[in-house]
């Protein structure tokens, strides 16, 4: 059995929780694109920031991302990696999808060209009703001394045009990672 908890800055996420958290954080995600422990003790001081948690016995599964009234940021999602290929994931972010209609969702993955595990986590998430915008971006470092990464923005429910992406990045860039890209 599990269930979704929300933790934030008023339901905290307990000591235990949030070891499991970070560690699955550090399983899932390379170190540039992941947060140290103190980044994710900052996000959760920040009132639009929430992590969707699966669990069970354990932590099963993670989505952290930013409430921004129309507009929610999917930072970070991950499933254990026992129950990986097993519908969890799909089941979470339907549940996002559901929780969240009518806003714009928005992600960031790979590029394609870097790899089968990259093609095939742009798959998922098309499949899930997401698409894949055509323009540049930059993810800035979460971590001072990391270099920036290039990524790609996949939105849903429609592909972002121009000016929506320009907006959505330069409020990734202020709100997410605290830095003015002008």
């Amino acid at each position: 059995m599990h269930s979704l908890t929300i933790f934030d800055s008023c339901n905290r996420m307990p000591q235990q929780v949030f070891d499991e958290f970070f560690s699955l954080m550090e399983i899932s995600f390379p170190a540039t694109e992941r947060r140290d422990r103190n980044g994710f003790l900052w996000e959760y001081e920040n009132t639009e920031f929430r992590s969707m948690c699966s669990i069970s016995e354990h932590l099963d599964a993670v989505m952290n991302y930013w409430d921004m009234g129309d507009l929610i940021y999917i930072e970070h999602f991950a499933v254990a990696p026992e129950l990986r290929g097993r519908g969890k994931g799909a089941a979470m972010m339907k549940e996002m999808l559901s929780r969240e209609s009518g806003k714009t969702l928005v992600l960031e993955a790979e590029l394609p060209s870097e790899g089968e595990v990259a093609q095939r986590r742009i798959g998922f998430y098309e499949r899930l009703g997401f698409k894949m915008n055509e323009y540049s971006y930059i993810q800035p470092p979460l971590i001072m001394g990391e270099p920036p990464v290039p990524l790609v923005i996949m939105s849903c429910p429609e592909a972002l045009s121009r000016e929506s992406f320009d907006h959505v990045r330069e409020t990734l860039y202020r709100k997410v990672y605290n830095i003015n890209s002008k």
